[in-house]
């Protein structure tokens, strides 16, 4: 059976953890980087975001820390799985079918 479509903000998390370990606050300045400014999630559905996709185990908590203090230690990091990474791959391609087919009908971005 096909995997279900991510929400939006699920894909988002999952494409800026493809880079490398983050907190949650570098994933969302992160996302915001990426989108220009154009998205911007709270602390709090970023948080159930993160917990939703460590429920579906297309992410896990990292030992990764910054060295020579640099960092809060209390922060936790977070990385991709392989099924997230899957997971981010089925989105991606399911996006790109429905771009092809916007593009077909005239109503792309050519």
């Amino acid at each position: 059976m096909d995997q279900p479509s991510l929400k939006p903000n699920q894909y988002l998390v999952l494409l800026v953890l493809g880079s490398g370990d983050l907190h949650a606050y570098g994933i969302k300045k992160e996302i915001g980087r990426r989108t220009g400014g154009t998205v911007s999630i709270g602390p709090g559905s970023l948080h159930r975001f993160i917990r939703q996709l460590d429920d579906m185990g297309f992410l896990e908590e990292s030992e990764f820390k910054l060295v020579d203090g640099l960092d809060d230690e209390r922060r936790k990091y977070f990385r991709i799985t392989e099924a997230g990474r899957q997971a981010a791959r089925s989105e991606t391609a399911r996006l790109a079918a429905l771009i092809e087919m916007a593009n077909a009908n005239d109503l792309g971005n050519r």
